[in-house]
């Protein structure tokens, strides 16, 4: 379980100048260097330093946290499978990524303030979501027109919910697009709560792009049996959640 990074530090790292802030910076912000300085912090220094308005600071550390949210999203990319079958260039899919949750961090309060104590958990969150446009894209892309004509009252779980709702027509009235996509974010916001970010991705590939236990398995370099492993675990869990 994932603990709120104390803050007892943050006062002394605000003290230091430019070069020794990010000589510190600089270390491995992973293992039990006492010098580490985590990505909680540097966002926390960075929030404080735009709020200063010193903008020598807040550019370096804008840069310093561009930096960790591609390695992160490039972990990302590989381990959901957005590279390669989403998008062929793992550079491209972690800018993605990585332009995605710095909106959600710069625009929306409430993320900024989880990421302040979890950015970890929150950066997870986030990229979960992006992943979820980018298969909705796909999914439009390769659905023949006027495919689906199934209603939402229809279905039952969020893996039929989402899979329905990503085939929608385009004709759909503002109203009834509004109601479908309240629908996708309550299943998947479920979905995130209860599965581990391993299931997670195995249960969005399987049920949303359709791949094969193969195809997934290739993608996210386990084998086939790790895939059903995880399958099995959250569909033990989907069933559970929404008494199916």
């Amino acid at each position: 379980m994932q603990t709120s990074e104390p803050d007892s530090s943050l006062a002394a790292l605000e003290a230091l100048d430019d070069s020794a802030l990010f000589d510190r910076i600089g270390r491995p912000e992973w293992g039990t260097d006492p010098l580490r300085v985590s990505s909680e912090q540097v966002f926390r220094l960075f929030k404080r330093a735009r709020e200063a308005g010193n903008s020598g600071r807040t550019n370096k550390l804008s840069e310093v946290l561009t930096r960790r949210l591609l390695r992160l999203g490039k972990a990302f990319a590989r381990r959901s499978g957005m590279w390669p079958e989403l998008n062929g260039d793992l550079d491209d899919a972690a800018a993605d990524i990585a332009q995605y949750v710095w909106d959600r961090l710069l625009h929306h309060p409430k993320d900024a303030a989880h990421a302040e104590k979890y950015f970890g958990q929150l950066f997870r969150r986030r990229a979960s979501d992006a992943h979820f446009a980018e298969l909705t894209q796909v999914r439009e892309r390769q659905r023949p027109e006027g495919d689906v004509d199934q209603s939402l009252e229809d279905v039952s779980g969020p893996g039929e919910t989402v899979a329905v709702v990503m085939g929608l027509r385009h004709d759909l009235s503002a109203t009834e697009e509004m109601e479908a996509k309240a629908e996708v974010a309550l299943a998947v916001g479920r979905l995130q709560v209860i599965l581990t970010k391993h299931e997670f991705s195995a249960y969005v590939m399987r049920h949303y792009q359709e791949m094969s236990v193969n195809d997934i398995a290739d993608a996210l370099r386990v084998t086939p049996r790790t895939i059903n492993t995880r399958m099995n675990a959250a569909e033990i869990k989907v069933r559970k959640e929404f008494d199916l």
